[in-house]
C-alpha cells in the first residue's frame, strides 16, 4: 500500500520525494528533476563550505556551512543519492516497487546528482577565482584518501550519519526538528 497508511507510515519511513507517491518517483522525469536539483543544492553547500573554510580556516564552521545544502534538499524535496537510500529499499521489500524501479531510481539519481553538482562547481570555479586554492586543497584531500580500512571506515561513518539524518527527518513532525537534524 502506498502513501498514507502504507508500510512507510507504519514504519515511520516517509520518502523524501513525497509521502503520497510512495518511495519511488513515478516517472523518470520526476527523478531527473529532483536529482539535478539535489546535486545543485549540494553544490551550493560545497560553495558555503569552501567560502567558510577560506575565510575562517575552521573545518568545524565550514562543516556547519555545508549543511546549507542539506537543508535546501530537505525543504525543496529534492533527491540525493545517499540521503534516502533506506526508503526505496524498504519499499521494494514491502512490495511497493520493483528491483528494476529501484535500480532506475538509483542510476538516474546518481547521474543527475553528479551533473547538477558539477554544473554548480563549474560556476563556482568561474565565479570565485579567489577560492581556487582552497577548493583544490579540499578536493585533493578527498580524492587522495587511499583505498584502505581507514578510507572504508570513514565512508561507512559518513553513510551512517546521512542515514541517521534521514531517519531523524522521518521521525520529526516539525520543520524545525528536521532542519536541526540537517545541521
Amino acid at each position: 500500500m502506498r502513501g498514507p497508511g502504507g508500510v512507510h507510515d507504519r514504519l515511520g519511513y516517509v520518502p523524501q520525494f513525497a509521502a503520497e507517491t510512495g518511495s519511488i518517483p513515478a516517472t523518470a522525469r520526476e527523478t531527473v528533476a529532483t536529482g539535478l536539483l539535489g546535486g545543485s543544492e549540494i553544490g551550493l553547500g560545497v560553495l558555503a563550505y569552501i567560502a567558510t573554510l577560506d575565510a575562517t580556516d575552521s573545518h568545524l564552521l565550514a562543516g556547519l556551512a555545508f549543511s546549507i545544502g542539506l537543508v535546501a534538499i530537505l525543504l525543496a524535496h529534492s533527491e540525493l543519492f545517499t540521503e534516502g537510500f533506506l526508503y526505496p529499499v524498504t519499499g521494494v521489500l514491502a512490495g511497493e516497487g520493483s528491483v528494476g524501479q529501484l535500480l532506475r531510481l538509483w542510476g538516474i539519481t546518481l547521474v543527475t546528482n553528479l551533473v547538477g553538482g558539477w554544473l554548480v562547481m563549474w560556476l563556482v570555479v568561474l565565479g570565485f577565482p579567489d577560492l581556487h586554492t582552497t577548493l583544490v586543497e579540499t578536493a585533493r584531500h578527498f580524492v587522495e584518501v587511499p583505498l584502505s580500512a581507514k578510507g572504508a571506515a570513514l565512508a561507512l561513518l559518513g553513510g551512517l550519519v546521512i542515514t541517521l539524518m534521514t531517519r531523524m527527518h522521518a521521525g520529526s513532525e516539525s520543520d524545525v526538528g528536521k532542519v536541526t537534524a540537517s545541521v
